[in-house]
């Protein structure tokens, strides 16, 4: 994977599994950016502390966590990518604050009071405390064959959901204020050209749907879902 592929996969995975934090207990301010997987995943967390030749991983009983602290790194590393391949999906919002908070942390010409009480209103609006998840007008959608894998390596879902005839599908769920990137998701997957080869997974599988894709809202309205493909598998 070059680095170019390399840049994409990771801001598709980004845009499914990480998450941006500030602390700023003990009138000390902090940054952390962190993917968190299950202790099984932690050669995915590998492959990316060694592509970005930064951050830290550490290991608990059941968990792999990726962690990049360093105001450097996440300066000349970190943001540098995230501008050049833009994140796609609301987590966007998250990571506009906590750039403009590490702006903010890096201003001499702010007093630390005044630094405190500006990070601390970003800090505030981020995360799981998030009200407002309107787009910058100049937000775009970019989905690219690599940025997809990203994503669905942390979004995908492969299911048996038909056990007596061996049916098996595959679905992106993501939640319903993301309805603007999953139905650019549908519409990337509708028009990208894909040859025969590449569409059936094997001969012994035969494609029973006539699309690729479709859209599904399940009971939980805050859910919404995109079914890619349903297979058989030939008796």
């Amino acid at each position: 994977m070059t680095d170019y592929e390399f840049h994409q996969w990771f801001v598709g995975f980004t845009d499914a599994e990480w998450c941006f934090y500030i602390n700023t207990a003990n009138n000390v301010l902090s940054f952390r950016f962190t993917i968190n997987l299950h202790l099984d995943d932690k050669e995915a967390l590998e492959f990316i502390k060694n592509r970005l030749n930064c951050g830290t991983i550490f290991l608990r009983e059941k968990t792999a966590n990726f962690y990049l602290t360093k105001i450097d790194d996440i300066k000349t590393i970190l943001i540098p990518l995230f501008e050049k391949f833009p994140l796609n999906g609301v987590k966007s919002l998250d990571y506009l604050a906590f750039k403009e908070a590490i702006t903010i942390k890096l201003d001499d010409s702010l007093s630390k009071s005044k630094k405190f009480e500006l990070i601390t209103a970003l800090k505030d609006s981020m995360n799981n405390k998030r009200v407002n998840f309107a787009m910058p007008s100049t937000h775009t959608i970019r989905i690219t064959p690599y940025w997809l894998l990203g994503l669905i390596e942390g979004e995908g879902s492969f299911c048996l959901n038909d056990p007596k005839n061996m049916g098996i599908s595959f679905s992106i769920a993501l939640t319903y204020v993301q309805a603007s990137l999953i139905n650019a998701i549908k519409y990337f997957l509708d028009t990208y050209l894909i040859d025969d080869v590449h569409l059936k997974a094997s001969p012994n599988y035969q494609e029973i749907i006539s699309k690729r894709s479709f859209l599904s809202v399940k009971k939980n309205p805050q859910i919404i879902v995109i079914p890619l493909l349903k297979f058989r598998l030939d008796k």
